[in-house]
C-alpha cells in the first residue's frame, strides 16, 4: 500500500483526509507541535496542509524554517510533493518564489487553469474553469525560478504551480474541502477529488 506522509499545518486539518484511508498508508506530522520529521525516502508522496500561520511570521513561527528544510531534503529524493494553501506558499518560498499579503479570498472561488494547466498530469480530466475553496490572504507574487504557472482566479494569479521536471506541486486552494453536503455542490466535489486522485495516481507510477 502506498506510504503517504501528511504535513499538518493547523490542528485537526488532517480529517479532511481521512476518506484516503483504506487506500493509503498515511502518517500525520506536525511541525506545529515541533515533531520531529521522519525520514522523507521512506514515504511515496508527501502532502502538505493548509495552515493558519503567515511565511511573513516565520520569526515568530520557527516551524515553517524547519518544514521548509525537510521539504528541500524530500524534493532533492524526488519525493512527489503537494501543498496546499500555506504548504504550497511554503515550497515556493523554499525554492525561491516571493509570498506576500494580498487580497482576501474566501469561499468558493473560480479557478481557471492555463494552458500549461491543461497539459498537466495533475489535472487531468479536469475542466478548464472550476470552483474549489480558498481562504487566505497571503499569495505567491513571484514563482520560484522554472516554476510553471498552472491555474489562476480573479484576485490570485498563482493558483497553482509545478516545479518543471518534478513532482513537486502546490495550490492555494483546498481540494480537500469537504463543507458543502448538498446535491448542487457535487459536480464541484468530484472535481476537487479528481486533482487529489490524480497526485495519488502520478505517485504510483
Amino acid at each position: 500500500m502506498m506510504r503517504i506522509l501528511l504535513v499538518e499545518n493547523s490542528h485537526n486539518v488532517a480529517r479532511s483526509f481521512s476518506y484516503l484511508r483504506g487506500q493509503t498508508d498515511i502518517a500525520v506530522v506536525k511541525p506545529y507541535c515541533y515533531e520531529k520529521f521522519p525520514a522523507p525516502k521512506e514515504f511515496d508522496a508527501i502532502i502538505v496542509t493548509g495552515g493558519r500561520d503567515s511565511i511573513g511570521d516565520s520569526k515568530y513561527f520557527p516551524y515553517l524554517k524547519i518544514e521548509a528544510q525537510f521539504l528541500l531534503r524530500a524534493m532533492n529524493l524526488r519525493v512527489p510533493i503537494l501543498g496546499i494553501c500555506l504548504g504550497c506558499q511554503i515550497i515556493a518560498d523554499a525554492l525561491g518564489g516571493i509570498v506576500s499579503v494580498s487580497s482576501f479570498e474566501l469561499g468558493w472561488i473560480e479557478i481557471t487553469l492555463t494552458t500549461e494547466g491543461l497539459e498537466n498530469p495533475l489535472f487531468r480530466n479536469v475542466p478548464r474553469s472550476f470552483h474549489a475553496f480558498e481562504r487566505h490572504r497571503d499569495e505567491i507574487i513571484c514563482l520560484p525560478p522554472g516554476a510553471i504557472r498552472l491555474a489562476k482566479s480573479d484576485s490570485c494569479k498563482i493558483q497553482a504551480f509545478q516545479c518543471r521536471d518534478k513532482p513537486i506541486w502546490g495550490v492555494q486552494f483546498h481540494p480537500e474541502n469537504k463543507r458543502c453536503k448538498n446535491r448542487a455542490m457535487d459536480a464541484i466535489k468530484e472535481t476537487n477529488n479528481t486533482i487529489l486522485r490524480n497526485f495519488l495516481e502520478y505517485t504510483r507510477r
